[in-house]
């Protein structure tokens, strides 16, 4: 954790980070955190109009830079994030991308795991799939928060937590507009309930103890218990400390001349032929060697278990390189 990946960086830099040189700020974009609700009120205040939804996480057209080599200034900046119980986080993550829906996360996920797309995955089997991976090859969604926020590589100037929104984006916002009123913050049509309703999901102690181990980084670092019947608010008291960032500036020249997404990896349309080679690298996780199909069981079966779990991380990092190279 100590040094950040090559990968972990361009996801950083392309996916995560929302800066602005004008108002001096870098957002650690976090994934089922408020983060639609957050972009949206940045936007709104920065742009003066109210984005829609489904260009809240792109970059194109918007207020925010993730250039690299337009960086240098950042070290500097007023850099936030906001984390949340890891609990929850799970719970939400699984409603909204894996039961729910909403977009591609799941079509992805079930080739991945060699899942039959129609049928329903539980929560029980999609901890113990999720947490058999390495957290680098985890959906940001519901992969370990202190990946997604680069820690220790960059330490945020402010971390706010969830549990206490109102307040902590609040300061967040008169930091960055201390002259202006705090907007009301409106609750995200992406919101489950999962705050609510966790608990009945965590009743299986072998589930249990998968993500108390998975997310133990997060459960350290971030302050929360890992026993949530100690509650779910963290132990540390948010603070602002400041400081410079010079990760910032030392990726400007590492990341001269690399190209960089100013937008999330598009939904699949259909005839859409910039992404067929990427998806065709990645239903290679849905064969064996023999190029014969796995049968859409909602498990792999038994015989070719080991085979096709090899075979799936091998096209992740195929369509990885594949991606790259079409960038």
């Amino acid at each position: 954790m100590a040094d950040i990946s090559e990968a972990r960086k361009l996801h950083l830099l392309q996916r995560s980070l929302r800066a602005n040189q004008t108002f001096g700020f870098v957002y650690l974009n976090n994934p089922k955190v408020g983060c639609s609700t957050i972009k949206g009120a940045l936007w709104a205040e920065l742009a003066g109009i109210t984005p829609e939804r489904k260009k809240l996480h792109t970059v194109e057209g918007s207020p925010f830079e993730n250039d690299p080599v337009k960086l240098g200034w950042a070290k500097n900046a007023f850099v936030f994030s906001v984390v949340r119980n890891p609990f929850t986080r799970v719970v939400s993550a699984y409603l909204n991308k894996i039961r729910t829906r909403t977009d591609n996360t799941w079509e992805r996920f079930a080739r991945r795991h060699a899942l039959d797309e129609n049928k329903l995955l539980s929560f029980n089997h999609f901890v113990e799939l999720v947490t058999k991976d390495r957290p680098e090859q985890a959906d940001g969604h519901w992969g370990p928060q202190v990946l997604g926020l680069s820690h220790p590589a960059i330490v945020p100037n402010f971390i706010g937590q969830l549990e206490r929104m109102d307040e902590d984006f609040g300061f967040i916002f008169n930091k960055i507009f201390p002259d202006r009123d705090v907007p009301k913050i409106e609750r995200s049509k992406n919101a489950t309930g999962a705050t609510d309703i966790f608990s009945d999901f965590l009743t299986d102690p072998d589930t249990l103890a998968r993500v108390k181990a998975y997310y133990a980084p997060d459960f350290a670092v971030y302050g929360y218990p890992d026993d949530f019947n100690q509650g779910l608010v963290s132990r540390i008291t948010p603070e602002y400390a400041a400081h410079s960032h010079p990760a910032f500036a030392g990726w400007v020249t590492e990341f001269e001349g690399t190209p960089v997404k100013t937008g999330e990896a598009r939904a699949k349309k259909p005839g859409d032929k910039s992404q067929r080679p990427a998806d065709k690298v990645k239903r290679a996780g849905d064969k064996t060697k023999l190029g014969k199909k796995v049968k859409p069981t909602g498990e792999p079966a038994k015989q070719s278990e080991d085979k096709v779990k090899r075979l799936a991380e091998k096209a992740a990092r195929q369509a990885e390189k594949a991606k790259r190279l079409g960038e």
